[in-house]
């Protein structure tokens, strides 16, 4: 889903498992939770204590989504303010999205964890270099000490 501006959400700019169980989570929720006309209603009359701007509250479900992406009350794993709003169009939706959010947080974990692991071994491979260049700095240094005193001077 793009925002409602058509830009990249701060959480679309994230290209993994999370983002993706993150938008699946919210057309889950526009497909099987807003699908009467009753719903819609009371959805946009709830979205409407979060948005000003008419044209963003008359606008699409997805884009309200991104609305809320973009002013930073809805991010991977952060919730509350779907459950807020649901609570008010239906009760069911709370135990979806806690559901749901368990996942999502499992996945951002493996991703900090993979992320780690990938820093780490980043950090090892510029050790090892660094050794390197102190080994052949050392070797040259061997086969032409004079030119080194004169240079170090």
């Amino acid at each position: 889903m793009a925002n409602y501006n058509g830009n990249a959400t701060p959480n679309q700019r994230q290209p993994n498992l999370a983002r993706k169980l993150h938008e699946r989570l919210l057309c889950d929720l526009i497909l099987r939770f807003i699908g009467t006309d009753a719903h819609i209603l009371k959805w946009r009359h709830q979205f409407r204590i979060h948005c000003n701007d008419q044209k963003v509250i008359e606008g699409s479900i997805d884009g309200h989504f991104d609305y809320l992406e973009e002013i930073g009350k809805l991010k991977i794993g952060d919730y509350e303010i779907l459950k807020e709003i649901f609570d008010q169009v239906n009760k069911q939706v709370s135990l979806f999205i806690d559901d749901k959010s368990t996942e999502i947080e499992e996945a951002l974990q493996n991703n900090q964890n993979r992320s780690k692991e990938e820093k780490a071994a980043g950090t090892n491979a510029k050790n090892q270099k660094g050794e390197e260049n102190f080994i052949k700095q050392t070797e040259i240094e061997k086969l032409h000490p004079i030119r080194f005193l004169y240079e170090n001077e």
